[in-house]
């Protein structure tokens, strides 16, 4: 049996393209988040604090990384539900990579400021918003 061989055309390559790398960008984030992120909580954000604060706050975050992981495990497919039904100009991928890359971006530079030293400040208020 014969393959059907076609020429991919310059907006698809351009399209197949953005896709790998935006799952680089993808992949390298979630990277940062599961290694440097730990070791940045456990051995620096709360430089600081009474060991008991930081001990709690330090609890609080590794259930929260749990807890979200397994919510993800619930929301994942509602979200390729909304993903799979986006109509738009650019398709149905391409308006939710470039969301979630600026939204992951500002997240990520707030959180590793300590959301702007407010660890420090107030504790509480810092475990709430995190």
């Amino acid at each position: 049996m014969a393959t059907k061989k076609h020429k991919l055309t310059g907006k698809q390559i351009v399209s197949r393209a953005s896709f790998c790398f935006g799952n680089v960008g993808h992949s390298a984030f979630y990277g940062v988040m599961s290694t440097y992120f730990i070791i940045f909580v456990t051995g620096g954000m709360f430089n600081g604090l009474p060991k008991s604060v930081s001990n709690r706050l330090i609890g609080l975050i590794t259930g929260l990384i749990v807890g979200v992981r397994i919510l993800e495990l619930l929301i994942d497919p509602l979200l390729g539900n909304v993903v799979d039904n986006t109509k738009s100009r650019w398709g149905k991928f391409k308006p939710w990579i470039m969301t979630g890359n600026i939204v992951s971006v500002i997240l990520l530079l707030i959180l590793f400021t300590g959301i702007f030293g407010l660890a420090k400040v107030n504790w509480i208020l810092f475990a709430v918003l995190l």
